[in-house]
């Protein structure tokens, strides 16, 4: 993983391109149309072809019933059999191994389901992801460390919210609270800037109110969409998605410079506008 010092680095990396101002503008256009012209656009744009890209822009979805899996199925067969040296990309993490498609997507969704295609066919699959520590760094230029972690909570906690497969277990709010705030201490926790920082429910419930004027309610839902303007945590959630948006077309690069052919799996939003660069690559 190449290390980036900022943002121009990762310009001069990708291309000549003011790549920061093409992937604002495209958020930004996002976020100025309406509920349903924003879905619209995004449904419209999500899935294209460039020369040796298959770009699959997903639904966070974890029922094997959802129509996309069947047609995201035909498109990697038709990709893969099409190039020699095919890699896939995902999002987040690498899915573990699962036994059989349903569980791979009970459990990771479209990443879990189009990781079980690729690895019965022996192909790669690789995570578009920068490294936290290199996003934490990234986001410490323009906020709190209070503010990066009530972010972090919520979009884990977000996660747990979202439409499982029937039959997912629900785990109470407290014990799962704690388990994330424990896994970001052990991640992030003696970087500079944290070493002092409370990772513990009664202070992420305080920034919470601090930073929105509501207490925090795990069954009301959360907040967090980069488009949004509720609050800071959708400032914090706009920052990092860009930055993630760059060092995803980053590890695209990189991988089409070593010769292979990318299918790229990554939510619906993501794929639009990254496709403004992808374009001029």
């Amino acid at each position: 993983m190449v290390a980036l010092d900022g943002e121009k680095q990762l310009q001069e990396y990708l291309s000549g391109e003011d790549v920061m101002a093409l992937l604002e503008v495209a958020s930004k256009s996002l976020a100025d149309k309406s509920p349903e012209d924003r879905s619209a656009e995004v449904q419209h744009n999500c899935r294209y072809t460039l020369p040796g890209l298959e770009y699959f822009g997903a639904d966070h979805a974890y029922n094997s019933d959802h129509p996309q899996f069947a047609l995201m199925k035909k498109s990697f067969q038709e990709f893969v059999d099409k190039y020699p040296n095919p890699v896939v990309l995902v999002e987040s993490s690498l899915p573990r191994q699962s036994p059989d498609s349903e569980s791979a997507i009970a459990r990771d969704g479209e990443r879990g389901f189009v990781a079980f295609l690729a690895r019965e066919r022996g192909i790669a699959v690789e995570c578009l992801e920068p490294s936290r520590k290199d996003e934490i760094e990234y986001l410490q230029k323009y906020f709190s460390e209070e503010q990066i972690e009530c972010y972090y909570f919520l979009r884990a906690i977000r996660g747990y919210q979202l439409p499982r497969a029937e039959g997912s277990s629900k785990v109470e709010f407290d014990v799962l609270a704690r388990s994330i705030l424990a896994h970001h201490e052990t991640m992030y926790g003696k970087l500079a800037g944290w070493e002092h920082f409370g990772f513990n429910l009664e202070h992420l419930r305080r920034i919470y109110n601090e930073l929105t004027g509501e207490p925090l309610d795990f069954y009301k839902g959360v907040d967090v969409d980069p488009r949004g303007d509720a609050s800071v945590i959708n400032q914090v959630a706009n920052k990092c998605s860009l930055y993630r948006d760059f060092c995803h077309l980053r590890t695209i690069k990189e991988q089409l410079e070593a010769g292979n052919q990318v299918f790229v799996v990554n939510g619906k939003e993501h794929a639009v506008i990254q496709k403004a660069v992808l374009e001029r690559l």
